[in-house]
């Protein structure tokens, strides 16, 4: 089980880098400038100062956190030494100076139109801005990556002057399958947090003796992906065979070195049985786990080189028990025993070198159905795969005194709300809880957690319904009167607006018209079609279009400039109260809210549909 605290700083970190990564795009632009060197100098100074930002609030309360991480393992271990993260402040994680790392985007942008002279195409406007948009795509990585790294470095500052505390790897979804084999391993303290450009998974810390407690296996990770996902995370043919129960890691293993994680193992075709086939030199060292199966066979590594899962399939001619014969020769598919500590432990997977022995043929090695018993009962794997099938959808949390009418609209609500949404809200760690207000509220923590807030425009907590973005509470106060067509609804809309696309976040292409007055000779570069990946409703570019026209028109101020008095916070409740009239098939509604404006209502309206939070 993830501690409390860890699942609230994982919230905080990825809001951070989002916050930095929007920052930085705006700096950015869509539009490349004539000069790109005159335009980093005079832009340069912005981009480090949000990085710099980034990073003093990624490394702010680091050690807080380690320290109640440990006490809700009920473990109290005194610092020997005090922690400064400022020092990580202000520098590039590989050292060099913040301004020398910012400007190797430009180098990109530049070495993109290059290519192009080198490859003979003229240099027109849709080269110079997809150059520029491939030195965007740079910059936010390096953005990321650097206030993901800080937070890391801290972290493991404050787990290194802790004796005898080491640290679990907490996956951030979505994860590569690399990150994903490496997720609830426990390492000493010493062990580098190995990353690739991107990465942002964290540290969990704890000692090696209740390590267990909060491990996280990589086949709940990869129970929670659809088929889709697994096939693109894990290759085809290696979910197909984690699905038949080949051991993750071994399958991610075979291509070591994706991503960077680590040196690669290499892929290279040879001639195996009468067939050009992909073959892998990982694992097939003496004290590898497929070298150990192929040795037992008398066997080795040049005469017999490890196969990958793609030709295993292609192989076995679609006869599944041939299949996993082959995956279970090639070390695929393991016994389940040995230790399940130590550093960077999991499993302790080891093979079953007695079937091996016993083999004197490729075509002939083990008993059928032996193998195949053996694989149907990988009871990890299937009682992630049942849990997958079985998850629960997000359900209200009800305290004492609350009207059974107000229950029957709360749960009338979520019945409309598609189910795959209500489960993404659950796996994104949202709650909901329905009471009469925040001070009766049956949960002790969650009551004590808001007691004293007060909203940005003054209200206290016991007076209002509202959604944490911070913790993922959703708070239905039933007594306080409210403005909104459904109150449910509306703050579940807030919830699925920073939490819906997290794990799955969509690639939206948007078009820019330019402004009438727009020379033609620009309008080419000005309406080259651009790409976003959206994280948030809020930042799809659609909804900004259509919230821009609702901000200057004259419909209600709350649903043009929200409660903080700016469009960001405006267009956060548009979205909020949209949602709950296009739940509710209230059109008039939405267009009242979207000021008369039906064209950004239909915007809105579509945009739900479009990323599946209504039917």
């Amino acid at each position: 089980m993830i501690p409390e605290p860890a699942a609230d700083s994982y919230v905080r970190q990825q809001g951070i880098q989002n916050d930095v990564i929007d920052a930085a795009t705006q700096i950015w632009g869509r539009r490349p400038p004539r000069d790109f060197d005159a335009w980093f100098a005079d832009n340069v100074d912005r981009l480090v100062a949000i990085v710099t930002a980034g990073q003093q609030a990624a490394v702010v309360g680091t050690d807080e956190y380690v320290a109640d991480t440990l006490d809700s393992l009920s473990q109290q271990v005194e610092p020997t030494a005090s922690v400064q993260p400022e020092g990580l402040v202000g520098v590039a994680s590989d050292g060099r100076a913040l301004d020398s790392l910012m400007y190797s985007p430009i180098i990109t942008a530049k070495g993109e139109i290059k290519k192009a002279v080198e490859q003979g195409r003229p240099i027109g406007a849709d080269v110079v801005a997809a150059a520029w948009e491939t030195g965007l795509r740079m910059t936010q990585l390096r953005v990321q990556t650097q206030v993901a790294d800080a937070n890391r470095v801290a972290t493991g500052l404050s787990v290194t002057v802790r004796p005898e505390i080491g640290y679990v790897r907490m996956l951030n979804p979505p994860s590569c399958s690399r990150c994903a084999v490496l997720a609830g391993r426990f390492y000493r303290f010493s062990s580098g947090f190995l990353r690739h450009p991107s990465c942002d998974c964290r540290h969990i810390a704890a000692s090696e003796d209740v390590a267990e407690d909060v491990r996280t296996d990589p086949m709940d990770y990869f129970a929670s992906l659809d088929t889709r996902m697994q096939d693109k995370i894990f290759t085809v043919a290696g979910a197909q065979a984690i699905r038949e129960g080949a051991d993750i890691g071994q399958v991610v293993n075979a291509r070591r070195g994706a991503n960077g994680l680590d040196t690669a193992g290499r892929l290279t075709r040879r001639d195996v049985y009468g067939q050009s086939l992909f073959t892998t030199s990982e694992g097939v060292t003496k004290r590898g786990v497929a070298g150990k199966l192929i040795r037992a066979r008398g066997r080795t590594p040049d005469t017999t080189p490890r196969l990958m899962p793609e030709d295993i399939y292609e192989i076995s001619g679609g006869d599944r028990d041939d299949a996993l014969r082959m995956l279970r020769l090639n070390g695929y598919i393991l016994n389940r025993s040995g230790p399940r500590t130590g550093a960077g432990s999991r499993t302790g997977l080891v093979p079953e070198l007695v079937d091996a022995r016993n083999t004197s043929d490729v075509a002939n090695t083990v008993d059928l159905d032996a193998v195949a018993r053996a694989a149907a009962r990988d009871e990890a794997n299937r009682v992630a795969a049942e849990k997958l099938r079985q998850s629960k959808v997000l359900a209200p949390s009800v305290s004492a005194g609350v009207p059974a009418t107000e229950i029957a609209a709360t749960r009338a609500t979520l019945d409309r709300i598609p189910i795959a949404a209500r489960e993404e809200l659950k796996r994104q760690y949202v709650r909901l809880f329905l009471t009469r207000r925040v001070s009766l509220l049956d949960d002790a923590q969650v009551r004590s957690r808001y007691a004293t807030m007060v909203t940005s425009d003054g209200r206290p907590s016991d007076e209002v319904s509202f959604f944490s973005p911070t913790y993922g509470d959703v708070i239905i106060s039933t007594d306080p009167g409210n403005g909104s067509l459904d109150v449910v609804a509306h703050e579940l809309g807030h919830a699925l607006d920073y939490r819906a696309l997290r794990r799955e976040p969509p690639s939206v292409t948007w078009q820019e018209q330019g402004a009438k007055a727009l020379p033609e000779s620009a309008r080419p570069s000005a309406q080259t079609p651009v790409t976003t990946t959206v994280f948030r409703i809020q930042d799809d570019p659609y909804v900004k279009w259509a919230h821009a026209r609702v901000a200057a028109g004259s419909g209600p101020e709350y649903y043009r400039l929200g409660s903080q008095g700016n469009a960001s916070s405006g267009r956060a409740e548009w979205i909020a109260e949209g949602y709950a009239a296009v739940l509710n098939n209230n059109r008039p509604w939405l267009v009242y809210n979207s000021g008369g404006d039906e064209q950004a209502a239909d915007i809105l309206a579509w945009t739900f549909r479009r990323l599946g939070v209504i039917r």
